[in-house]
């Protein structure tokens, strides 16, 4: 599968990512903010959510800040030590939000400790990974983007500052690249790995565990995948080298094809994996059920630790909802390795496919309302090569964000809009810089809980930002029909007067998100078939 859509973070809450500080010129939101944090903390005990500024620290699970509401000081409990963006360090003067209840002795037990920001929502962007984003400036990319998947110019541009965005190490340890046929080039760390191979660490079909009867498929370019073995102590090993010597200083790593059941697990490009092949494997030697192959994904993960001995953490690929998303709550529960998992082309991809997947929108949104009930993140990866600003690209645009507007949940939503093909852009796109808080609905089983019209799903916030102002209220409005639908009165309970508009391309191209350019009249304003609009004062 590809690489290069998902990008992460948030403001106010963040979907899990990055660290990002209020800028200088954010003043009046986060004096709004400040106001909203003190009327929603007052008399909090349990379930609190209050933000404020730390003030001082004394270990790396307990520390002090002054919240913006009635609590005043408040020490903080942090029993995991986890901040978020994963991999971010807490310091004092950082604006964080923290999730979590009092105790009897005055004591903030978190369950969530997030650094935000009002600039954009969580991202994920290619810093000079296939090309994309290797025109950006260092000062761009961290201005812009929470996490770089990047092949090394990322990495430098994240750590150029001390609270820059997060540096992501791409991998694909399960599935690994032979040089079959011939005209197949050697690819690392592919031959790195194969070449001290032992037939322990590849899949086989069951009953066997000699190479001739090895899992495996073809990729996009005609070459050959073996299956690799995740539970393999040898195979742990080498990629634990590898990582040490070439990737140990990144923040976080990217596990492509690497979904928790079998079914798609042993699915590639090209074949199903199993004898008689090209059929789907429902069984392997190794990995004989679902339950198998997720057990042997977290057993990889909790394996890999950097030189030092600290533990590496994991994004995986890929989320299928009708197969996995029990398998995905239970991977991520069950380690603090996997912060989060991705969604790869399930709402907008790459030609010859549709531009979008209107009848994905529903069980992605379900599988987004149980990451936001774990500790980890829900990241979508959308792509797309259609011209900036044209129709469908726009289209694509609105259809990530605004799904990810549905589902979005401090601390658990990412997205990657990995929509310019073939450029040296950098992938952030004007409406990533809208931000939505105060939300007054919000998924609590899933889809359903949004749906105010067969296959039509709403959400709106009482607070929003652009470009880290305030602008008042906001909503998002998805159709998952074949047809367009009205916006009725009915579906709404603020007052909305525009529709968001998009012109133009990427953020640093000059592309913009206008939110005074188009009237919004209830009752005659449409929602394209299988599109998404945004609704601003």
């Amino acid at each position: 599968m590809r690489f290069g859509r998902f990008r992460l973070l948030s403001a106010m809450g963040l979907a899990c990512c990055l660290g990002f500080l209020i800028s200088s010129t954010s003043a009046q939101a986060l004096q709004l903010f400040r106001l909203t944090s003190a009327t929603l903390a007052q008399g909090c005990q349990s379930g609190c959510s209050i933000a404020g500024v730390v003030t001082s620290k004394s270990s790396p699970t307990q520390f002090v800040y002054s919240t913006w509401g009635v609590h005043g000081q408040v020490t903080v409990i942090n029993a995991s030590g986890l901040v978020y963006p994963r991999g971010s360090v807490l310091r004092v003067g950082q604006t964080v939000k923290v999730a979590g209840s009092f105790d009897s002795s005055g004591l903030l037990e978190a369950t969530n400790v997030t650094i935000f920001t009002f600039a954009h929502i969580a991202t994920v962007a290619n810093d000079d990974y296939n090309g994309g984003g290797a025109h950006a400036s260092a000062a761009e990319v961290n201005a812009l983007v929470s996490y770089a998947a990047t092949g090394g110019k990322g990495l430098v541009d994240c750590h150029s500052t001390l609270l820059g965005c997060k540096a992501l190490y791409y991998m694909r340890p399960f599935a690994s690249r032979a040089t079959t046929p011939a005209s197949c080039l050697i690819q690392h760390p592919d031959a790195d790995i194969l070449s001290g191979a032992q037939e322990s660490w590849f899949v086989h079909n069951t009953g066997y565990t000699d190479a001739t009867h090895r899992v495996y498929g073809y990729d996009r370019w005609g070459c050959r995948l073996w299956g690799m073995n995740p539970k393999s102590a040898g195979l742990q090993a080498a990629w634990s080298a590898y990582l040490r010597s070439n990737a140990n200083s990144y923040d976080l790593y990217f596990v492509d094809m690497s979904p928790m059941d079998l079914k798609t697990a042993t699915w590639y490009h090209s074949g199903g994996g199993c004898t008689p092949w090209p059929h789907v494997c429902l069984s392997t030697q190794e990995l004989p059920s679902d339950l198998a192959v997720t057990s042997a994904h977290i057993n990889f993960v909790n394996a890999m630790r950097y030189a030092s001995g600290n533990p590496m953490y994991f994004l995986y690929q890929q989320a299928y909802p009708k197969w996995s998303l029990s398998l995905d709550v239970l991977a991520i529960n069950s380690t603090s390795r996997y912060f989060g998992v991705s969604c790869e082309g399930c709402l907008a991809d790459l030609p010859p496919a549709p531009p979008v997947s209107p009848a994905n929108y529903a069980p992605f949104l379900d599988e987004m309302a149980a990451v936001n009930k774990t500790g980890g993140e829900f990241l979508i990866i959308s792509k797309g090569e259609y011209p900036a600003g044209s129709a469908n690209q726009i289209l694509q645009r609105l259809v990530t964000v605004g799904v990810a507007w549905l589902a979005y949940s401090e601390g658990h939503t990412m997205v990657q809009p990995d929509l310019e093909r073939n450029t040296l852009n950098l992938a952030v796109w004007p409406e990533d810089m809208i931000y939505p808080a105060s939300p007054l609905e919000t998924m609590v089983s899933g889809s359903a809980d949004l749906e105010v019209a067969p296959g039509v799903y709403r959400r709106e916030f009482r607070s929003c930002y652009q470009k880290s102002q305030t602008f008042g209220s906001c909503a998002a409005i998805v159709n998952a029909n074949g047809s367009a639908v009205t916006i009725q009165p009915a579906w709404l309970r603020l007052a909305y007067h525009h529709v968001v508009v998009l012109t133009g391309g990427d953020v640093l191209s000059g592309g913009t998100a206008n939110l005074a350019r188009s009237s919004f009249i209830a009752g005659i304003t449409l929602v394209p078939a299988g599109g998404a609009t945004l609704l601003a004062p």
